[in-house]
């Protein structure tokens, strides 16, 4: 049997790009119901801040996810947004909102592996692994988790593509 394709995407790609639309608009919810950050409030406009100021973080922690607001900001600087500390909270809490949905790109790789249709089961690790009480709770105070549990899944990915097909790309 051969599965359903509409254009050039299969209904499994459809069913998880739906998931990561629900799952996006939760924690953008959960992120933007409030004025300040959930959990540790400032800190990551802070490191935010200070990196663009000074060109250093205010308190010494792992860098890349502040590396990688920062240079979003720097790209958005380019069409003439001024630095405000509105745009730079509103900038953490958007990456923040995209972290964990990114993560169904690594998943549809793994669920390749099994070489099932859509079924209940793919989808259910899906809906598990981006809308499960552990992800959600991730929202604004612990972002730099959410994006390693993402590249995390890219590793994996990575890894079972070079095993069965001994290929280095992944996601092309």
């Amino acid at each position: 049997m051969s599965t359903f394709k509409i254009g050039r995407f299969s209904k499994l790609k459809l069913s998880l790009f739906d998931l990561g639309i629900l799952s996006f608009i939760a924690r953008a919810y959960l992120n933007f119901s409030q004025e300040l950050l959930r959990g540790n409030g400032g800190y990551y406009p802070l490191q935010v801040r200070t990196l663009l100021e000074r060109g250093e973080l205010a308190f010494s922690d792992m860098p890349f996810l502040f590396y990688l607001d920062v240079g979003i900001f720097r790209f958005l600087s380019l069409f003439g947004m001024p630095v405000s500390n509105e745009l730079i909270l509103n900038l953490v809490m958007t990456v923040d909102s995209l972290s964990i949905p990114l993560l169904l790109i690594p998943l549809y790789h793994i669920l390749k592996f099994t070489k099932t249709r859509v079924s209940f089961y793919s989808l259910s690790i899906a809906s598990f692994a981006i809308m499960s009480f552990y992800t959600l709770n991730l929202v604004s105070s612990s972002q730099k988790n959410s994006l390693a549990i993402t590249f995390l899944f890219c590793a994996i990915a990575a890894l079972l593509n070079y095993l069965s097909l001994k290929q280095r790309n992944i996601l092309f």
